[in-house]
């Protein structure tokens, strides 16, 4: 019976290696493939590999980390366009093929303390992560910020999306997600997935090195929010720079 780790020698290693898989060739494949299976052997698990993703034509990719809203967004899509829907990677690797796909992508969001806090509760009140991990907020803030590091470089490609944007107004996200991606919504919201919008409570002892992640976390969370408005701005420029 596979037996949740998170202590010790053994809990240490596994921490180690599922933070490196965030930003050690994060948006490649065969690398997340090897980490996968090396793992499985080393701490005795039998975890699934995902498959090589393998986009439709009419394909729509809604991905973001871990207690970031995903579940919510794809929960509301209409069953007619269910199946259109690639989710639930949680790896750049997804977004990679993706874009260069030219498949329409979106990426969930949500402000990095309460996504790590979100997911270290998470990973201590269930078996429910890969091998058994149990995160520490230090651990879930590297992941996080590996994840989004590599959606940065794929910006360019992407819709962002703020969890708090859709808690405010989930029919304005839907209506925005529509738009980019030719998506139907159901017309009565379920909320059977609400729970994930609950608000992590932020420490106020975090400790130094978490401080340290956070601090660069948020700076990047601040330019993903920013981003598109500041990509309509320089489009907007745009003609003025030419005639200059």
């Amino acid at each position: 019976m596979n037996k949740t780790r998170g202590r010790g020698f053994s809990g240490l290693a596994l921490s180690a290696v599922v933070c490196a898989s965030y930003w050690l060739l994060a948006d490649n494949y065969r690398a997340y493939r090897l980490v996968r299976r090396t793992g499985n052997k080393l701490f005795h698990r039998n975890e699934e590999v995902q498959e090589e993703p393998a986009l439709a034509a009419d394909a729509v990719v809604i991905e973001g980390f871990r207690h970031s809203g995903n579940s919510f967004l794809v929960g509301n899509v209409a069953p007619s366009d269910i199946h259109r829907v690639h989710s639930h990677s949680h790896r750049a690797f997804a977004l990679r093929e993706a874009v260069e796909s030219s498949v329409p992508t979106v990426v969930m969001i949500r402000d990095p303390l309460e996504a790590a806090l979100s997911l270290r509760h998470r990973s201590h009140s269930a078996d429910v992560m890969a091998w058994g991990v149990r995160f520490t907020a230090f651990t879930a803030l590297v992941c996080w910020l590996g994840y989004y590091r590599s959606v940065w470089k794929l910006r360019r490609g992407i819709t962002f999306v703020q969890m708090e944007d859709m808690a405010v107004d989930c029919r304005a996200v839907f209506a925005k997600v529509s738009a980019a991606t030719g998506l139907s919504f159901k017309e009565e919201t379920s909320y059977a997935t609400r729970h994930r919008f609950d608000g992590a409570r932020p420490e106020q002892n975090l400790s130094w090195a978490s401080r340290l992640v956070l601090a660069q976390a948020r700076r990047l969370h601040a330019s993903i929010c920013a981003y598109p408005e500041a990509a309509h701005a320089e489009t907007r420029m745009t003609p003025a720079l030419a005639t200059v």
